[in-house]
């Protein structure tokens, strides 16, 4: 610039002396100006206009093809869902105004989320109670999760079509929004699980007695009357929800408990028929089994041993449910105390129902030692002497010698009292207080048996547990008339 001033004020002097640098600066000055204007005159605007306008539309058309493909990529797997499930094709109509609520239902105040779906509470709808329904959403893409969403549909739907009971949750509809498998259900305020942590696992006689007859009557239900075999029963699939009112199956100011989370469960359609089986897999099914099957589904701390197996092998899931009853009426009414560093799950009797744990391998001995106890003594054949080493028994007395000895074999401690008793002197932990009843020990030993030929049927302890919870109302009446007759 300093020699285009001197060019433009100075003298004019000759081209040898400045003629390269004029030439040069020229040159400078003119793809300087040139710059200058493309990128501030209006031209330059325009260019950048268009090229933003242009960066624009390619995203645009990206975002559209994209969108495109999403919408493809659901429709598929609408179609796919769809045709395994055709059951889910449903159609609005004027009769059923369920149909054209339900996806209002699609958004809501999520309560909780899981690695396969969530939960939320939606906005309250005309058509649903106020703040009663909690939707449980599954994305189509975790196909299996999606798939057993859709069986507990169907076994809710079989569960009521037997007539509603105040114990198994209730289904208020299902149904198909955007991607996702969506179930309204009954909104729960919490489950037994959290309710035993917030309480250390201390809970009175009668309360826990009627959240026990309750949980047996639900899983009862679900057995006699719809046919359906939960195979995941567990204190976090056990719903309260707040105090009950007398009249639907609860016990006033108490809460209300109710049987959920079926999409492990499997109904008696689906079961193998025990006459397709070989006398080898047949022989470890109870005598009365409807139906068997194979796979090994629950929960480590409820799965029966049949189930928790090392190889597949049939079982009759119905006496797997009443092994699970059993553990879950256990850790109710005679908790096992919760422990942080303690790696299982807390106020369960046994961590696993096999080998792997010391606890419920003593007890397996424990049961064989009083089956063996209560059997009749085998004779040997005509003709056959006894084993060298052996001497012959006595011959025992009379009818009531034979009566004194069964009732010595019956006062016998059963295994449910001995593990308690193994706790108390090998860990430390602590023992029902007051001692539990002998008959709810009974019912222990009958639902935890590691033998399911021989473990008792849910129906008969939803009965013992009826007549147990009146026996215990009974006694509490009567201790509160003696203590205001001591009052007055």
């Amino acid at each position: 610039m300093a020699i285009l001033a001197s060019t433009a004020c100075g003298p004019a002097t000759s081209g040898w002396e400045h003629g390269p640098a004029l030439s040069q600066a020229a040159r400078v000055a003119g793809v300087t100006s040139s710059t200058w204007d493309e990128l501030c005159g209006s031209a330059a605007k325009q260019r950048v206009d268009s090229a933003v306008c242009l960066q624009r539309a390619e995203r645009g058309r990206v975002a559209r093809r994209l969108a495109r493909a999403l919408a493809r990529d659901r429709a598929r797997l609408i179609a796919a869902f769809l045709e395994v499930n055709p059951e889910w094709r449903r159609v609005p109509s004027a009769d059923d105004p369920a149909a054209s609520v339900l996806p209002r239902l699609a958004s809501g105040t999520r309560l909780g989320r899981g690695a396969f779906g969530c939960v939320y509470q939606p906005r309250p709808v005309w058509h649903f109670p106020h703040c009663g329904v909690a939707v449980k959403a599954v994305s189509l893409r975790r196909r299996s999760a999606a798939r057993g969403l859709a069986h507990e549909a169907t076994l809710l739907r079989r569960a009521h079509e037997a007539g509603p009971h105040p114990h198994v949750v209730g289904l208020h509809g299902a149904f198909l929004e955007g991607e996702h498998v969506r179930l309204a259900l009954d909104l729960a305020a919490g489950d037994l699980q959290h309710q035993l942590w917030q309480r250390r696992g201390v809970l009175g006689r009668r309360e826990a007695l009627d959240l026990a007859r309750q949980t047996a009557s639900g899983l009862r239900h679900l057995h006699a009357a719809a046919g359906v075999a939960h195979r995941d029963l567990k204190l976090e699939n056990l719903l309260l929800f707040g105090r009950g009112g007398g009249g639907s199956g609860g016990v006033v100011g108490r809460p209300l408990l109710k049987l959920a989370d079926l999409g492990l469960g499997i109904h008696i359609s689906q079961l193998t028929a025990v006459q397709d089986l070989t006398a080898t897999e047949r022989e470890r099914l109870p005598a009365d089994a409807d139906g068997a099957c194979r796979e090994q589904v629950g929960s480590p701390a409820t799965m029966a041993p049949e189930v928790r197996g090392d190889e597949l092998c049939w079982y009759c899931p119905f006496a797997a449910d009443a092994w699970s009853l059993g553990a879950c009426l256990l850790a109710l009414l005679a908790p096992r105390d919760p422990d942080e560093f303690e790696a299982r799950a807390p106020f369960y009797p046994f961590r696993f129902a096999d080998a792997a744990d010391d606890e419920f391998v003593a007890y397996s001995i424990d049961c064989e030692s009083a089956r063996l106890s209560r059997s009749p003594p085998r004779h040997s054949p005509p003709g056959l002497g006894l084993p060298p080493g052996l001497r012959a028994l006595p011959p025992l007395g009379s009818a009531s010698q034979l009566d004194a000895v069964g009732a010595r074999i019956l006062a016998a401690p059963g295994p449910i009292s001995r593990l308690l008793d193994r706790r108390a002197r090998l860990h430390g932990l602590s023992v029902p207080d007051p001692p539990l009843p002998k008959k709810l020990l009974a019912l222990f030993d009958g639902l935890l048996r590691p033998d399911p030929r021989l473990r008792s049927r849910v129906s008969d302890a939803a009965v013992s547990l009826m007549q147990l919870e009146a026996e215990a109302a009974t006694e509490h009446e009567s201790s509160e008339a003696v203590k205001q007759a001591r009052c007055t």
